[in-house]
């Protein structure tokens, strides 16, 4: 009995140093920057220039846009679909949902939670789904 417990416990922390390594192999793919493409909010197509995007600089566990605004965030790549929580300097955390290529991420965001946390399910800004839905992707050095 002592010998299945050890065993289980060893499989649950090989399982934790895996979840460790993919949210570690996100992070590293994150770094640098990237432009905005696309945002869908309930629905609603927000206009982006196309000759000046916005850019996301990825550094360390923070993000900045267009070098004003600033966020921390933190990943988790052991969920489907892999978690990401943004945090502005203000403390206010916002609960998301992530997926990252080597060329293009997509992020969702609950934007009408009347101040409750919810994090999305699926990746979507359709009218009424209450969500924001962002695609990014990478510039070549």
């Amino acid at each position: 009995m002592r010998s299945v417990f050890a065993l289980g416990w060893m499989v649950l922390a090989l399982a934790a140093d895996v979840g460790a390594d993919a949210t570690q192999r996100d992070l590293d793919k994150l770094q640098g920057t990237w432009t905005l493409e696309q945002v869908e909010a309930n629905g609603q197509t927000l206009p982006i220039d196309p000759l000046n995007p916005p850019k996301v600089v990825f550094k360390d566990n923070s993000l900045r846009v267009n070098d004003s605004g600033k966020f921390t965030f933190k990943l988790d790549a052991t969920t489907d679909p892999k978690i990401i929580d943004l945090t502005t300097d203000q403390g206010m955390t916002l609960e998301g949902i992530y997926e990252l290529t080597d060329e293009v991420l997509r992020l969702c965001f609950n934007v009408n939670t009347g101040g409750v946390k919810q994090r999305p399910v699926e990746f979507t800004g359709k009218a009424d789904s209450g969500q924001a839905l962002a695609v990014l992707r990478r510039v070549k050095p």
